[in-house]
């Protein structure tokens, strides 16, 4: 399928999760972000888009939207920029961070992924 979309002279994305769990309940890439990126980089994955759902927190079990984060997001994105950055001479593949702008993403995101995304709550 990879094939046929670059043959159209488009780009490959998916969705994934640093978290045990993505925000839809499926298995996330945490504890296992070298796997997984093998995978990406098998599939031919251009984009990575990395969400911030079931990460780890201070109630148990973890909800899907921890209000109570234990330690920095930044831990958690780190394990898959490291995997990413390892296997860059086999492909590169455009990191998205979606951790909703807390810990001040702008100040750290472009030492962690391509892109990020802030969410303002008014």
């Amino acid at each position: 399928m990879t094939d046929q979309i670059h043959a159209k002279g488009l780009k490959f994305g998916l969705y994934g999760d640093a978290g045990d769990k993505t925000c839809a309940g499926y298995p996330g890439s945490e504890g296992k972000e070298k796997s997984d990126v093998a995978q990406l980089v098998e599939w031919g994955v251009d984009f990575w888009k990395f969400d911030n759902c079931y990460t780890p927190c201070q109630q148990n079990p973890r909800p899907q939207t921890c209000q109570n984060p234990v330690g920095n997001t930044k831990q958690f994105y780190a394990p898959m920029r490291d995997a990413i950055i390892g296997a860059a001479s086999q492909k590169k593949i455009n990191f998205n961070l979606c951790n909703w702008g807390r810990d001040s993403v702008w100040t750290w995101g472009a030492t962690y992924g391509h892109s990020w995304r802030y969410v303002l709550l008014l």
